[in-house]
């Protein structure tokens, strides 16, 4: 296959995908592939002057960062060994498989570290993982199990003999919400408001629908996760497709009598006047279930949010018995085919591509023709679809390629998955929360100032860190000619000299006035680590610090102090700025309140200048 430094290339990776829509974006780029037991991350390679290095094993990865996850290991203390349940309970997918990964969707961004997305992996063992970044490219970790918050949530302790509660916790499908409404959200200043609440649906094996919250929250040290239920409801109504005499063998009808649901995902209808309903793809083809009314009561404050009303991630018809039409949500589910012609699906509705691109057909037929070439098939040869997904700038296909006239003989080491791209005619628009929009890196600082000045009227500035901050934005706004911000730094000297009870005597200076940065007490100044000099601030490099002894360091471009340690900053993962990380600062700090420290990397967090998220 061809290459190209469009950062299009085809993608081989090892493994053949195990499930339906096996790939995912995330609203960052990321994209996450489903091969088995392992789980490819590729990261695009941003402001990185790495790009010529290629890993030797995968094809294709010059401009992307690549992680393999192996998502079926767990420890006891995660996941203990389940024994073997009564015949009524039974589950082999629980007991005895493999755990290879059945479903996987990234959350809608600003719930992972940095305000990044995070990765929702179920497995074939009715597990759902969710799996963040530490910060650093191509490190993964497991961040919590949700079906420990769902035997919480009904009131299970996880004893091994409970085994209608294990029935209960066993999740067969899940689809992230998506974002909740800024403007709807409670309160003020927040996470909430600024990036949406997140909520994660989920089917389990008892017939059964739970909605959960799912936060996340940075204390002293450590990260907390939060997965809470917010309602729970039981499917009712299921009606059949079949028609005819044939009512099908005993083996049939004990499975028709326990079909658990296999795909949901969530939905916003076109038609804004209709009721809340859920539509549910069965395990077996040929079962419809259909819920419609209201479908949750809960007396929570997010409640309203619910109208985003959830759907089936497949085709359906409007009517069971009649194929007139089919309609389906922006997900929409692809079927098994092949481009010679075949239909492997059971749908007889015409299969659509999520994407509806002619570009994106036509770089699959080409991947046809040059497999058919190398291995000499004369056209006897298949492609089958995995699944479909997009991003802001581009379409991708997971695809396997197989001989279509013959007995197929394979080891795993010859099992490769295909993974093809193509742009966007239109590429998307980011409608993610920026503060400040992308101009000359002054005029950011400028704002930045203004933001700190304001929002320092809130805070105690008890501690040393917060005074820091405060007195090296006043000295830089002291040479700024901006006649509000210039006002605003005499309030803040003002409010240095109150906090700090400094005896300087301003008492005569109109706070309008520019202040110099001798007003500044040296407890409001940062001191040297190594020799606990002070460090003045310079006003011809913004992005340098010396102390007062001679030794340099690099300012962070956000909070202006110097960074003098390392493993307490972060960068930007486009224009390589360099940034203190607020959750290792906030480790060494202690405040009764929010500090201003905290308000401010929580108020910015992705970088100021071109909006791009953070990285360790």
């Amino acid at each position: 296959m061809e290459t190209s430094d469009s950062g299009l290339d085809p993608i081989v990776l090892s493994g053949w995908p195990s499930c339906k829509e096996c790939i995912s974006f995330s609203k960052d780029g990321e994209l996450a592939v489903a091969t088995g037991e392992t789980v490819h991350i590729l990261t695009p390679k941003r402001g990185s002057k790495s790009g010529a290095q290629k890993d030797p094993g995968i094809v294709g990865l010059r401009n992307w960062h690549s992680a393999r996850i192996c998502i079926n290991v767990f420890t006891q203390r995660e996941w203990p060994d389940q024994h073997p349940a009564p015949s009524r309970s039974f589950s082999l997918g629980e007991e005895q498989s493999l755990s290879l990964v059945v479903g996987l969707a990234w959350s809608p961004p600003g719930l992972g570290p940095h305000r990044r997305s995070v990765l929702a992996v179920l497995t074939s063992n009715h597990v759902l993982s969710i799996w963040e970044s530490n910060g650093t490219i191509g490190e993964w970790t497991r961040a919590v199990l949700v079906n420990h918050s769902l035997g919480d949530y009904l009131g299970w302790a996880g004893e091994a003999g409970d085994n209608v509660h294990r029935e209960k916790t066993r999740i067969r499908a899940f689809a992230w919400s998506p974002p909740y409404e800024a403007s709807r959200s409670p309160g003020g200043r927040s996470l909430t408001s600024k990036w949406g609440a997140y909520y994660l649906a989920i089917a389990t094996d008892e017939e059964a629908i739970t909605v959960l919250r799912v936060s996340r929250r940075r204390t002293v040290g450590r990260t907390e996760w939060d997965v809470n239920a917010t309602c729970h409801t039981s499917l009712p109504i299921v009606s059949t497709l079949r028609d005819g005499p044939h009512q099908g063998t005993l083996f049939q009808k004990a499975m028709t009598s326990k079909c658990p649901v296999s795909r949901l995902s969530w939905w916003d209808p076109e038609d804004k006047s209709s009721q809340n309903f859920i539509r549910i793809a069965r395990r077996d083809d040929q079962t419809f279930v259909e819920v419609q009314g209201s479908l949750f009561e809960a007396n929570n404050e997010y409640v309203n949010f619910l109208e985003h009303n959830l759907a089936l991630n497949a085709v359906y018809w409007e009517d069971p018995r009649q194929q007139n039409g089919y309609r389906g949500p922006k997900n929409k589910y692809i079927s098994d085919y092949n481009h010679s012609g075949k239909k492997n699906g059971h749908h007889d509705a015409q299969v659509k591509y999520a994407a509806d691109d002619d570009e994106l057909k036509k770089i699959i037929m080409d991947a046809r023709k040059e497999f058919d070439s190398n291995h000499g098939l004369d056209g006897n040869s298949i492609v089958r679809e995995w699944g479909f997904a997009s991003s802001d700038d581009r379409h991708a296909a997971c695809i396997t390629l197989h001989p279509s006239d013959m007995v197929e003989y394979s080891t795993a080491s010859l099992e490769k998955c295909t993974v093809l791209f193509a742009p966007r005619a239109e590429p998307r628009k980011n409608k993610e929360p920026f503060r400040i929009p992308v101009g000359n890196p002054a005029d950011v600082l400028c704002q930045v100032a203004n933001w700190v000045f304001s929002a320092s009227r809130d805070v105690s500035l008890t501690l040393p860190i917060d005074r820091n901050i405060l007195g090296v934005f006043a000295t830089y706004a002291a040479q700024i000619d901006n006649e509000m911000v210039r006002h605003l730094a005499g309030m803040a000297f003002n409010r240095l000299r109150e906090t700090s009870k400094s005896q300087l005597d301003l008492d005569e200076m109109e706070v309008d006035e520019p202040v110099p940065a001798d007003f500044l007490s040296s407890s409001d100044m940062e001191t040297c680590l190594i020799c606990e000099a002070l460090i003045p601030f310079e006003e011809n490099d913004v992005g340098r610090a010396r102390c007062e002894t001679g030794h340099p360091y690099t300012r962070c471009n956000l909070s202006l102090l110097a960074i003098q340690e390392p493993g307490i900053s972060k960068y930007c993962s486009r224009c390589d700025r360099q940034f203190l990380d607020a959750e290792e600062v906030e480790a060494d700090q202690n405040s009764a309140g929010p500090s201003l420290v905290a308000l401010l990397f929580e108020e910015f967090d992705v970088c100021p200048y071109c909006h791009a998220k953070f990285h360790s």
